[in-house]
């Protein structure tokens, strides 16, 4: 991830990764390939799934 939606966070390589409610698009950066899968979640539908708030 070059860029995080998060000022107080800097840049760091993850494995896997979630994507939340941001006001502000996060840059992500990769060489070569890259798979996944996408989920369309309600807020109270992603709190129930991770244990965290959407955000």
């Amino acid at each position: 991830m070059s860029e995080h939606p998060d000022p107080r966070q800097g840049p760091g390589q993850y494995v896997s990764l979630v994507g939340g409610l941001h006001t502000t698009p996060a840059l992500i950066t990769h060489e070569g390939r890259q798979s996944g899968i996408q989920l369309a979640l309600s807020p109270l539908g992603a709190r129930a799934l991770l244990g965290l708030p959407a955000g």
